[in-house]
């Protein structure tokens, strides 16, 4: 007979998972370039994607439970904008240079991922950005077309908000 027939020892149980802390730190990787991230930061600014997927109970089938890690197929440069805003920094205006296309194009693309992260705040912040470039957008056509005289001009200017 053995020990545990006797009951003499207990079963052997897996400990149930640590509950994630602020000084965790979570590593995420968008097209090669890793960024890591406290649990302080992910949580920031609730729910999001991270939370749900980094730190989801166990029986979560988003991904490994608990994992520490991620990779997504996301834009590194928008995601620096998304770490600057869960860090509690303002993002606005965007700089005119640190994206490979547009300003407008560039908050539009924040906008796809501010959506895809599930961040609500920054969501919103954005589309109070865009709607703010719009409007610049037409005060920029009408100075288009009224010194340039070119109803072309300022339909061009136009159409690169067309898409929002």
């Amino acid at each position: 007979m053995t020990a545990l027939q006797e009951g003499l020892a207990e079963p052997l149980r897996p400990s149930p998972p640590t509950p994630p802390t602020a000084s965790a730190h979570y590593t995420i990787s968008l097209r090669g370039t890793v960024f890591t991230l406290s649990g302080a930061v992910l949580q920031s600014h609730l729910p999001n994607y991270f939370t749900r997927a980094l730190l989801a109970p166990p029986s979560s089938q988003l991904v490994t439970p608990r994992s520490s890690a991620m990779e997504l197929d996301r834009d590194p440069k928008l995601f620096e904008v998304v770490v600057n805003y869960l860090s509690g920094y303002e993002v606005f205006p965007l700089s005119q240079t640190a994206f490979l296309t547009d300003r407008a194009t560039a908050t539009r693309n924040l906008l796809l991922d501010a959506r895809f992260y599930k961040l609500k705040g920054l969501e919103e912040m954005v589309e109070k950005e865009v709607q703010r470039l719009e409007k610049g957008a037409i005060r920029g056509q009408e100075a288009l077309g009224d010194r340039a005289g070119s109803a072309e001009q300022g339909e061009r200017f136009k159409g690169i908000f067309s898409a929002m």
